[in-house]
């Protein structure tokens, strides 16, 4: 069976970054990913996985120059 991650900065456009969490996770989703989290602190991105029972499938670094 395959498991999929969702890419939440496209396709959770309408809610905010930290709502993305719960909204993947109400659609079934047990992985995330996302672009450019460095506005929030890493410990309430991680309550949010948490608290979703999600997964961080990965996250995009800077972009170099």
């Amino acid at each position: 069976m395959p498991k999929f991650a969702v890419n939440s900065t496209m396709m959770y456009t309408k809610h905010a970054f930290l709502d993305r969490f719960a909204a993947a996770a109400k659609d079934g989703f047990r992985a995330l990913e996302f672009l450019f989290p460095y506005e929030h602190a890493a410990s309430e991105i991680k309550q949010r996985l948490k608290s979703n029972n999600l997964t961080q499938a990965l996250f995009n670094a800077l972009p170099g120059d």
